[in-house]
């Protein structure tokens, strides 16, 4: 488990949840690294399904013998129950120990073979991990489907004109979301920035683009609101290029005021969306090289997701207020 643990697939503040007999040497070793970590019976699993909101899990562990999932076997059904307890975008990390024959075939064949278990349509990815020292089974993760979507159109901008044309657009608005994308490492280089409206989402591609001066007229016009998922990362991006940001509402902020306790949940805006908005985002993107050009659309989707998503959450945090009885008394 260790082996696991350092490839990334739990953390600690994940919940797993372990399922099967074989998983008892896992369950222990994860519990004295004090891993938010269950296990449960197959009643116990039934239970929890049905009243699945409460009970979803970030992880879900399972080592099995290959020969054991067939079609109508106790572990299949074991497996099946606990998926529907895994939340979209979440991860079943499965040991199989079996012939390394069967994981022969590629992506196609092993997705095929497991669309047995899972709908394909819950499925958004399988993964087999090369072979790991310390763990004596082949592994394949599989990330459940279930992500965020964007809703509204998505212009992808990259030209000066555009940007200009879009900028000038924006600045009609009384309020409008902003995220961005950078490098990774220090000083952080602006690659995509990502502004949205209640009814369509730009989507700035910024390494093309040698002057910023649009992006600075509208971030310091005090007339259009910026709603931002924590203001101080944006502030200090565009602080580099010499773009100040005025008039902010931070839904961290706002976050933080209304759910002080991160027993169940953090703040970060994938947690904070589940929470307010019962909508799950991708994050596995956010360490991806945004250097890289074309943008993949998985990464345009990401991108623009989280800048929509700020939207809801702003309607969320500040509904807009009742209407008016007209009526005549």
């Amino acid at each position: 488990m260790a082996g696991l643990a350092t490839a990334g697939l739990f953390h600690k503040k994940d919940r797993i949840l372990c399922v099967h007999d074989q998983g008892e040497q896992a369950l222990s070793w994860l519990r004295r690294q004090r891993m938010n970590v269950i296990t449960a019976s197959s009643e116990e699993l039934s239970s929890m399904a049905q009243t699945k909101g409460t009970h979803l899990f970030n992880v879900l562990l399972a080592v099995v013998n290959e020969d054991e999932l067939s079609d109508d076997s106790p572990a299949t059904q074991q497996m099946v129950t606990a998926y529907t307890l895994l939340k979209p975008t979440g991860h079943c990390v499965m040991c199989v120990l079996t012939d390394p024959l069967f994981m022969e075939g590629g992506k196609e064949k092993r997705q095929e073979r497991f669309s047995v278990l899972f709908p394909k349509e819950s499925i958004a990815s399988v993964v087999q991990l090369p072979p790991i020292e310390t763990v004596d089974a082949e592994v394949l993760v599989i990330t459940k489907g279930g992500a965020y979507k964007p809703q509204l159109p998505v212009h992808y901008i990259e030209t000066p004109e555009a940007f200009q044309s879009a900028c000038h657009k924006l600045s009609l608005k009384q309020r409008i979301a902003l995220d961005v994308e950078t490098t990774l490492v220090e000083p952080r280089i602006l690659c995509t920035i990502q502004l949205a409206t209640e009814d369509e989402v730009y989507l700035i591609d910024a390494l093309p683009l040698k002057d910023l001066t649009p992006l600075k007229e509208l971030m310091g016009n005090a007339d259009v609101m910026k709603i931002i998922h924590s203001k101080t990362f944006e502030e200090k991006v565009l602080g580099h290029y010499g773009i100040p940001i005025v008039n902010i509402y931070d839904t961290l902020i706002e976050a933080r005021k209304r759910y002080k306790k991160t027993k169940d949940g953090g703040h970060k805006l994938g947690e904070v969306c589940e929470r307010y908005l019962d909508i799950y985002l991708d994050k596995s993107l956010q360490a991806s090289d945004w250097t890289r050009r074309p943008l993949t659309p998985t990464q345009r989707d990401y991108a623009a997701a989280d800048a929509e998503v700020l939207i809801h959450l702003y309607n969320y945090f500040v509904p807009p207020p009742a209407p008016e009885n007209l009526e005549l008394f």
